[in-house]
């Protein structure tokens, strides 16, 4: 269920970016999902295929991170769950605060003219 919820922000981020009018017109999207988003990759491009017949084309990010303690880099996953993902430093065991890896955007639009 939280698929179709994450999914649909997607769209609601393709409407804003191409208009209400244009949104029937969508054919395709780019989209780059952070390994630490609350939703895989491949989960997201079939519910958005599903729900809106979509070409979906996804980049993984990988998660970057730094740490209080001086670390940077890609932090630790300790637990993936429901809409939640539990990491820490390798370093120190603390939660890093995330560069990039923990979003999931819009990056390209494919409009039929």
């Amino acid at each position: 269920m939280h698929e179709t919820v994450i999914a649909a922000d997607v769209v609601r981020q393709v409407k804003k970016k191409v208009g209400a009018a244009k949104l029937k017109s969508v054919k395709a999207i780019a989209i780059e999902v952070g390994e630490f988003a609350p939703i895989s990759a491949a989960h997201l491009a079939g519910t958005l295929r599903e729900l809106t017949g979509w070409k979906v084309r996804i980049k993984a990010i990988k998660a970057m991170g730094k740490c209080t303690c001086g670390f940077s880099g890609r932090p630790r996953l300790l637990q993936r769950g429901h809409d939640f993902c539990i990491y820490c430093c390798p370093k120190c065991g603390h939660a890093p605060k995330l560069k990039q890896g923990g979003d999931i955007k819009a990056t390209g639009i494919g409009v039929a003219d």
